[in-house]
């Protein structure tokens, strides 16, 4: 079977497994609205147990979390849950559609289903999508890739080697499997188009490790690239030789993606996330969330409509 030619899951239970799968890893979702060309981005949502009362020892009210196992909703087969979509028109748009496509990924796998939007919803204060459980997934072999824009301050850093040269450190705007930009110092003489370089990527998330890649493109930086410092802007592609390195590729791409769409949900909803409290008296919390809840609805063009049991 060619890479490009999709291979049909039908199973309901393989489909569980790959949803939760992906889901538990906080895969990045993209989504299409009446099969136009424009992408939206969401991640999967868990459909969260209500909390349980209890009394402290010091025999205060608590809300404290039951026992589930995350993700156990899927097996139901009944619908599947996802955030507001990002960039935010994409929340109208969907309430509205007669066909929705949401694609993810597994490595350099791809999957992609035809879904329909169900109605909006609202589990443990936060609004959610939901949409029609898959019928079938589309598995394709390889992955079509979406590079995640990346601000200046992230926990990812990237030195570039050429030569026998020392490393530099500079700027990574954007990363994907398949390669990577970044703006530095360097001249375009320095980094000639197909040239080779060693690329240094290290985090507190990800171990430090190195790859090799090929300078493809080169241009000057304008004031969108956020490098006021720098006056070139390099794309590289990724020499793979290993599977190994290709999964820390896909690891460091994850990590970066969840850090994208995070703090753009939360830039575009003005708030921070909050965690629900395990110690909070219920009557003392009920009205500061359904104020909170009230403010993320009206962004996202949301209506409270019903609450997942």
């Amino acid at each position: 079977m060619s890479d490009n030619q999709a291979e049909i899951i039908e199973s309901q239970q393989q489909i569980v497994r790959v949803l939760q799968k992906a889901a538990v890893e906080e895969q990045t979702v993209e989504v299409q609205i009446n099969q136009r060309t424009r992408l939206f981005f969401s991640v999967m949502m868990d459909q969260l147990p209500d909390f349980i009362e209890s009394v402290d020892p010091q025999g205060a009210a608590v809300l404290v979390e039951p026992e589930y196992r995350p993700f156990s909703y899927l097996e139901n087969k009944t619908h599947l849950l996802i955030s507001p979509l990002y960039p935010a028109i994409g929340n109208a748009q969907i309430r509205s559609s007669e066909s929705v496509l949401i694609r993810f990924f597994d490595g350099v796998k791809s999957y992609e289903a035809d879904l329909v939007f169900a109605n909006t919803a609202f589990v443990r204060g936060e609004p959610a999508i939901a949409l029609t459980f898959p019928a079938t997934l589309n598995l394709f072999r390889r992955r079509r890739f979406f590079r995640a824009d990346l601000p200046a301050n992230i926990d990812l850093k990237l030195q570039v080697k050429v030569g026998k040269n020392p490393p530099s450190l500079v700027r990574l705007m954007n990363i994907s499997p398949g390669g990577l930009a970044f703006c530095g110092e360097q001249e375009a003489e320095a980094l000639p188009l197909e040239s080779q370089v060693v690329l240094i990527l290290e985090s507190n998330e990800v171990p430090p490790f190195q790859v090799t890649g090929i300078i493809r493109s080169c241009s000057r930086t304008s004031p969108k690239d956020g490098c006021p410092l720098f006056p070139n802007r390099f794309g590289v592609q990724f020499e793979l030789l290993t599977e190994q390195m290709a999964r820390r590729i896909e690891e460091v791409t994850a990590y970066a993606q969840r850090i994208h769409l995070r703090r753009t949900l939360a830039l575009r909803a003005r708030m921070e996330p909050v965690e629900p409290s395990r110690t909070s008296k219920k009557e003392e919390t009920a009205k500061p969330r359904e104020e909170k809840v009230e403010e993320l609805m009206k962004f996202f063009g949301l209506k409270k409509e019903f609450k997942f049991k």
